[in-house]
């Protein structure tokens, strides 16, 4: 959110109002600060204006300007202290702004308040309900929220915090002065220090990103250089169909280890395009023949594979390994990428020493966690909670893979399955059933239902959800209500 360091905003400790620095006022305002009048004292700000001398001077001190006074030969102060003459329309502007502040309703709704900021209405949207969060729906059939007029002011004040644009050009001022696309504007200023800022142009009050002014004179360097054509030299498409891989695949390796040869060239149409020399063809070739050589995983598992199939750490499990015979590979993973694999004989010799060690039992009847929900049909944090009830904790024992995994004893399945069958909604209604049967929103049924003291029971929805259903009876009192 804007009211955050994103924007470097700080807030007064007396009345929590945002501090706006004066340039940026100014800017956003379009007021010329190189004003060619003669500057001016508060009386005559003031007369200017039509209004106190006292009232200018608490203006001059909100906005933080610092006054001029003409000085002796000593260097002290002597005369009437002076104002830049753009304090004039720089009060005349709030005056207005604020005169037509006082015109706005009350109450104002997120549309009205983005209108009257000139900001998104998702931006508005996040920004009041963070700085309301008590702020509640009306009754109007469907959620509208109502916020104090003073909103509007704040966000004013938030948007004015912004840096303005001043002379940092956009993107498309980029795209206008290069007579390139954004792919090769992007991929210059990726090779130096410039990066965008977020800035607000003052004319239409919208923030975009920003690039500092000297982007010009990089940018103007780079079109200088001559590029030239692509020869024999391949983008990332031509080496994917040359290898057979896919354009990701190519990607991935030439970023990981080939990125700082590619070059900008021209291809056959005279479209300007990153490509890379033979030279990294032929090391890609050698990358991808290395691979093929290696055969698939298979039903051969890495070590972290062995891990989560046997419960135990790949420290306890190299250990084991130094009292065992141990057959590996070099296979491919699911990534495709050489990692060292244990034959499915090293395996089965694993699971038996580490049942000789650690006494994990066959599973014998006993139920893994993933069949007993497919038999219970109740969501899993529900099983879990029925299963702390029971006072019951999953144990540890070999699947038909010698896997170690939680297993639960089938008498215990069988009870949360009748406990949970008894649940189900049968003829009760949830909340969404009475909106589907009433047409009515949540939030109007939900109101009733308090009104109502409604009494509800936890049941099993349609969809296996378990939340509060009430009684049908229930439907026609809510719609006798007024």
């Amino acid at each position: 959110m804007e009211r955050t360091h994103k924007h470097q905003l700080s807030l007064e400790n007396d009345n929590d109002q945002i501090q706006i620095p004066l340039a940026y006022r100014l800017a956003h305002l379009g007021i010329d600060t190189l004003s060619t009048r003669p500057s001016m004292t508060a009386g005559a700000v003031a007369k200017e204006l039509d209004t106190d001398w006292n009232s200018i001077k608490r203006k001059v001190i909100k906005y933080r300007i610092e006054p001029e006074a003409p000085s002796d030969a000593t260097g002290q102060y002597v005369g009437i202290e002076h104002y830049p003459a753009y304090v004039v329309d720089l009060f005349r502007e709030e005056r207005a702004w604020y005169d037509w502040y006082l015109t706005l309703p009350n109450r104002m709704n997120t549309n009205q308040i983005a209108e009257a900021v000139g900001r998104s209405y998702g931006w508005t949207k996040n920004t009041v309900s963070e700085l309301y969060p008590n702020i509640r729906p009306q009754e109007t059939g469907h959620q509208s929220y109502l916020y104090p007029r003073v909103a509007v002011r704040t966000l004013r004040d938030m948007t004015m915090a912004t840096p303005p644009g001043e002379n940092w050009p956009t993107m498309p001022r980029l795209l206008e002065f290069t007579g390139h696309d954004r792919d090769w504007v992007l991929n210059r200023l990726a090779r130096t220090t410039i990066r965008p800022e977020t800035r607000r142009e003052a004319v239409t009050g919208r923030d975009f990103p920003h690039y500092p002014p000297d982007t010009f004179e990089v940018l103007q360097e780079f079109m200088e250089q001559l590029v030239e054509p692509a020869g024999d030299w391949l983008t990332t498409n031509a080496i994917s169909v040359i290898l057979e891989r896919s354009v990701n695949w190519v990607a991935r390796h030439l970023e990981a280890s080939y990125l700082d040869t590619g070059e900008p060239r021209l291809d056959d149409m005279g479209v300007e395009r990153m490509h890379y020399p033979p030279s990294t063809l032929l090391a890609l070739k050698s990358e991808l023949a290395q691979l093929q050589s290696h055969e698939s995983a298979g039903d051969w598992a890495t070590m972290t594979t062995l891990e989560k199939r046997l419960g135990l750490r790949a420290v306890t499990l190299a250990k084991i390994m130094q009292t065992i015979g141990v057959e590996t590979e070099e296979r491919l993973d699911k990534k495709g990428i050489p990692r060292t694999h244990f034959s499915p004989g090293t395996q089965i010799q694993l699971a038996a020493k580490a049942l000789e060690l650690y006494g994990y039992p066959e599973a014998d009847g006993w139920l893994a966690f993933t069949v007993a929900q497919k038999i219970i049909d109740k969501p899993a944090d529900w099983i879990y909670k029925q299963l702390r009830r029971r006072g019951v904790t999953p144990e540890l024992r070999l699947d038909k893979g010698h896997r170690v995994v939680g297993h639960l004893d089938p008498e215990v399945v069988q009870e949360i399955k009748e406990f949970g069958d008894t649940l189900n909604a049968k003829s009760r209604v949830s909340v969404s059933d009475i909106m589907e049967i009433t047409g009515k929103s949540n939030l109007w049924v939900t109101r009733r239902l308090e009104i109502l003291n409604a009494a509800s029971k936890n049941r099993f929805s349609k969809n296996n959800r378990y939340v509060k259903h009430y009684s049908k009876s229930v439907i026609a009192k809510i719609l006798a209500i007024d």
